[in-house]
């Protein structure tokens, strides 16, 4: 990411290699939470990915708090859990 702030090739590299195949999964994944009915069906797909991802990279920029495994399932479930569908029966 650091060499992608100079150098363009780097950074769309760095987009195509790394970034967008993580964005796709997750917002599979949360397509399907939206199918299931968990999820409201409209939810902006890429916005709930960029909340999900945001915190994690702030860690590793920045080295503040390190990045568990603890963390990354707190950041989740507090993502998920501000998304979840309020007719939802599903906890």
């Amino acid at each position: 990411m650091a060499g992608g702030q100079n150098d363009p090739e780097v950074a769309e590299a760095f987009r195509q290699a790394w970034i967008a195949p993580r964005r796709a999964e997750a917002r599979e994944a949360l397509s399907r939470h939206c199918r299931s009915g968990e999820l409201p069906a409209g939810l902006d797909l890429d916005l709930a990915v960029e909340m999900m991802y945001s915190p994690l990279y702030y860690r590793l920029l920045t080295g503040y708090g390190g990045l568990t495994t603890q963390h990354v399932e707190a950041v989740a479930r507090t993502v998920l859990d501000g998304l979840r569908n309020p007719e939802s029966t599903r906890t």
